[in-house]
């Protein structure tokens, strides 16, 4: 995608930005001009993005964040605002480390449960209670939370990950029709990119799956979405 500058002058948080789909989220939003927080969890990985993002001019910061704590959630919102002097962009893309691994519904532990959980809907929680005033108050804010194709239809490799991404998706939901009756514009979309990927690759298009009405389900040219 070639950069076009969309972005100039908005600042987003991206969660779980270390590494995999959070870093390339990260480094597509600061090559479109959006400054950019790096929520990771390391801030050895996370200063691995950084270094990325200045490679190519970009303005980034490193905040080392717990997302399954709240106080954690809450400093790296308070860095943006301290940095960057406000907030347009959310994006919670975080995952438990253990979301992939198979597990058999017999054998998950109270502490499975709580750790995936907490990661993925304790976190948006968190994220949307403590962004969304300064999401409203930009004039085009965007709360964005990675869900999966799980979602949609269950999984059987990993219960908890099938009933957290189930939650996320419901969560975003409710916000984004909430956001449409509250002063002030935010957007909040849920994205399913392993199903987003696949319906590119076999060429279709976002009204396939688009959700244009609440902006909860799409397929989009991210850049296009984030500029509305």
């Amino acid at each position: 995608m070639t950069a076009t500058g969309l972005l100039e002058g908005r600042t987003a948080i991206v969660t779980g930005a270390g590494g995999g789909i959070g870093r390339g989220i990260a480094q597509a939003l600061a090559a479109e001009g959006a400054r950019v927080v790096i929520a990771a969890r390391r801030a050895s990985t996370g200063n691995e993005t950084l270094a990325a993002i200045q490679a190519e001019g970009g303005s980034a910061i490193v905040v080392e964040t717990d997302v399954a704590q709240r106080p954690a959630v809450e400093a790296a919102i308070a860095a943006a605002l301290a940095s960057f002097g406000g907030l347009d962009i959310v994006v919670h893309n975080a995952a438990s480390g253990h979301s992939s691994r198979p597990t058999k519904g017999e054998d998950i532990t109270d502490r499975d449960w709580d750790e995936q959980s907490a990661i993925a809907l304790d976190a948006a929680f968190y994220l949307a209670r403590a962004a969304f005033a300064h999401l409203r108050d930009s004039g085009r804010g965007r709360f964005i939370i990675l869900s999966s194709a799980q979602a949609l239809h269950g999984g059987s490799m990993n219960p908890i990950y099938a009933s957290v991404k189930s939650a996320q998706r419901g969560m975003a939901k409710a916000l984004a029709a909430r956001s449409r009756h509250r002063h002030g514009q935010c957007r909040c979309q849920c994205h399913l990119p392993r199903l987003c990927g696949s319906l590119v690759r076999r060429g279709e298009q976002k009204s396939r799956v688009s959700r244009s009405g609440d902006g909860v389900l799409s397929v989009p040219d991210d850049g296009q979405l984030l500029s509305h």
